[in-house]
């Protein structure tokens, strides 16, 4: 668990780290909010993933879009909810990502 800690510490750091230096990337922010516990840090880090995917045209939204999905479900916003779940499964099916499909 220690270990999971520092890890988690240290990708914070390097996610700081290039954003401080204007190189943000979609699939960093994504993985700092599948780390989080806080909910609505988790919602504020899977939106601006899908911000800067924009920035990418090959990223893949349909994790991000599917994650935020779960932490908006708990925080109670099911109708946005729903439509970034409709979307992911779309862009799953699309990318024949089966991981994320079922």
């Amino acid at each position: 668990m220690r270990s999971t800690t520092r890890i988690v510490r240290r990708c914070a750091a390097y996610y700081d780290q290039q954003a401080d230096f204007g190189r943000s990337h979609p699939f960093l922010t994504e993985a700092m909010a599948d780390y989080t516990n806080d909910t609505p840090e988790a919602v504020r880090l899977y939106e601006l993933s899908l911000e800067q995917a924009h920035a990418f045209p090959n990223e893949p939204t349909h994790t991000k879009m599917i994650s935020l999905a779960q932490q908006l479900m708990q925080l109670g916003r099911t109708e946005q909810a729903e439509a970034y779940l409709r979307d992911g499964r779309e862009e799953a099916v699309c990318r024949g990502d089966t991981h994320w499909i079922d």
